[in-house]
């Protein structure tokens, strides 16, 4: 009975590795997403020695980050940043993802402050200081580029982005949110439609007794059942139907290509400024991926 248990977890890690499950709550007019991020974080962190509490907020970002991409309708990149303050030990941590589901991110911090960043156990506010949370979609040139931006009001990134729904967006908005100690991640996020709670009983009800629902998710649970499993475990009374998953993987944008466009635009000035040895290299903050340019001047 135990290997057959054993067979069974390993299949559903299979079917749903690294996947964006969208579903809706018929009943109640409550839409939600069902994100299963098993190796695309750990691909992701691995080129990277982040110190370690950089590397735990960043992996958040990077899962609430596919998570949020997926509740909007776009055909170019989708952003999440936090930014620091002037002062603050990270300058900023930043996950973004395409509509294709590439999934890129990285962080700028101060090296000096790397023995205070060792700890895992580091606040918001003492990361990034008076910073704020933005998030933008950008679609190309001939399309306008939407973005929102909320102070860091809340004690961990989701509560952050939960308060700019609530107060920005008029969105009702709940995340559960596990991470494990090798960055696997799982997020369901649950939205409501705006409502007046003044007016509408009815509809705070159903928001409260999905939030309910959400809140009694546990990690056993997360990892070893599949999407539609879980969410009919929890939603099943709400007229829940689950739609098609989405893949999502590791891929940064960058290439030799793109770059050779930027090195024509550069003055010659410029060029000298970043020359040594008669080469210009040029490294990938997301992916670190190496260039070598000759300067030729």
């Amino acid at each position: 009975m135990q290997e057959k248990g054993k067979e069974s977890i390993n299949f559903v890690e299979r079917m749903f590795l690294n996947t964006i499950t969208p579903f809706l709550l018929e009943k109640t007019a409550v839409r939600g997403r069902f994100v299963r991020m098993d190796t695309v974080v750990g691909e992701i962190l691995k080129r990277h020695q982040y110190p370690e509490t950089i590397h735990h907020y960043l992996a958040e970002l990077i899962v609430l980050g596919v998570t949020l991409s997926n509740a909007f309708k776009f055909d170019g990149v989708f952003t999440l940043q936090v930014q620091g303050s002037e002062n603050s030990p990270v300058s900023f941590m930043v996950v973004d993802v395409d509509s294709k589901g590439h999934v890129r991110a990285c962080a700028h911090y101060k090296e000096e402050h790397s023995p205070f960043l060792s700890a895992k156990k580091r606040t918001l506010m003492e990361l990034f200081g008076a910073g704020y949370l933005a998030f933008s979609i950008d679609q190309g040139d001939d399309l306008e580029r939407y973005q929102g931006i909320v102070e860091l009001e809340g004690v961990t990134l989701k509560e952050c982005l939960q308060h700019y729904f609530k107060q920005s967006e008029q969105l009702e908005t709940a995340f559960y949110l596990n991470l494990t100690k090798d960055y696997q991640g799982v997020c369901i996020m649950l939205q409501k439609l705006p409502f007046d709670a003044e007016t509408d009983n009815e509809a705070f009800d159903d928001w409260f007794t999905a939030m309910s629902l959400l809140s009694t998710v546990k990690g056993e649970e997360a990892w070893h059942l599949g999407p539609e499993e879980l969410l009919h475990r929890l939603f099943w009374q709400e007229g829940l139907k689950v739609y098609d998953a989405k893949t999502v993987q590791f891929q940064c944008r960058c290439s030799r290509e793109k770059l050779e466009v930027i090195m024509a635009q550069l003055s010659l000035e410029d060029k000298q400024a970043v020359t040594k040895d008669g080469v210009i290299t040029v490294s990938c903050d997301y992916c670190g991926e190496v260039y070598l340019f000759e300067a030729g001047y």
